[in-house]
């Protein structure tokens, strides 16, 4: 009867070198698979922000109205709409709005506003920001809402008809026909929005 054979040690240190290998092969895989993911999902939502951001964009400047506000100290405001003029993003932020003016068509189920709102888009240091109050005259309580956190390389533009403009040099009661807004995106480069304001106004 022959003799049962066991492993030898070096034969059993090669098996576990070989073990070793495909263990750490299959969690390098795994990362990489996780990391992957992870990328296409931060993209994934990039993409949602910015969709979302150009539908408010659109939902807003779409409804723009001449009606003009009151300041806090009851003052009226110089015009309908309020643009400032295209050059250093960092001496926007936090100073004055982007660009404001009042829209309707919110929504108004039985409650005792109006269906108009007044609305700002201001910079603070890289994050657009949109502040909006349901009254009109002479209110400082704003709604505040963060719409992108990474916005570099800011660039306004308005169009009066004939052409565009770094800034808006419309009447007291007048809109530009189009807004351009330029800006660089850490995932997408260069991104811009040319929103359509109504012909009329309302």
């Amino acid at each position: 009867m022959s003799a049962q054979r066991g492993f030898t040690l070096i034969e059993a240190l090669v098996a576990l070198a070989v073990f070793a290998l495909l263990a750490s092969s299959g969690v390098l895989v795994l990362r990489q698979s996780l990391d992957n993911q992870q990328a296409v999902q931060q993209r994934i939502d990039s993409v949602a922000r910015l969709q979302r951001l150009d539908n408010l964009l659109r939902a807003d400047l779409g409804q723009a109205t001449r009606r003009s506000v009151r300041q806090v100290d009851g003052q009226p405001a110089t015009a309908v709409f309020t643009g400032a003029t295209d050059g250093d993003a960092a001496a926007w932020s936090g100073r004055s709005a982007l660009f404001a003016f009042t829209r309707g068509g919110w929504d108004n189920p039985a409650q005792p506003r109006s269906q108009l709102l007044h609305v700002q888009y201001r910079l603070q240091g890289q994050a657009l920001v949109r502040l909006s109050r349901d009254r009109l005259d002479g209110s400082s309580h704003w709604q505040q809402q963060v719409l992108l956190d990474d916005m570099q390389q800011l660039q306004l533009a308005y169009h009066d008809g004939s052409g565009w403009n770094r800034g808006w040099p419309g009447g007291l009661d007048q809109l530009p026909r189009a807004l351009r807004l330029r800006y660089h995106h850490r995932d997408f480069g260069m991104v811009e929005h040319v929103l359509a304001l109504p012909a009329e106004g309302r």
